[in-house]
């Protein structure tokens, strides 16, 4: 055999073996991306819809939690569905402590978003299933604004477990 076929041969079985070897590392350790829905109403409807999203696996579930959120707050990607809150609307604060989690946002999360028939109330309790939806460990969600916690939500959100 020539010295040029053992060298080509060589080459392709490297590039084989490499190609074999990347082909075991995606199938064991994954894409580093996970499934998550996300909940939006639907136009002029007070109904919360799932729009599934591959969102980036981060090294905590509070970072985790983090990316879901501020996905929330980017609006959904299906024309049928709208947004929660106004564009201004900006998660300031999240801690995940035990079971609890805490969001804290600024002002801009009061101004309603006129396609859509949800109370803010109703928002946040879309929001809250959203969250609880793809992290069921979290078993209560407070809200805050700029650090207070508004009188009207006096206690949890109740949110319907799908």
């Amino acid at each position: 055999m020539r010295l040029k076929d053992k060298s080509s041969t060589a080459l392709g079985g490297i590039l084989l073996l490499l190609l074999l070897l990347s082909a075991v590392m995606y199938m064991v350790w994954g894409s580093g991306r996970t499934e998550q829905v996300l909940f939006f109403p639907e136009y002029r409807s007070s109904r919360c819809y799932g729009e599934a999203r591959s969102l980036p696996v981060k090294d905590t579930k509070e970072k985790d939690v983090e990316l879901l959120v501020r996905e929330v707050l980017l609006g959904p990607m299906n024309v049928d569905l709208v947004s929660l809150f106004s564009r201004e609307t900006r998660l300031q604060t999240i801690l995940l402590r035990d079971q609890t989690l805490y969001l804290d946002f600024n002002m801009a999360i009061l101004n309603g978003i006129s396609d859509a028939a949800l109370s803010f109330e109703e928002a946040l309790a879309c929001l809250t299933k959203t969250v609880r939806f793809n992290f069921p460990e979290i078993r209560e969600v407070i809200y805050s604004i700029n650090g207070v916690q508004p009188e009207l939500m006096e206690g949890e959100i109740e949110t319907e477990r799908n």
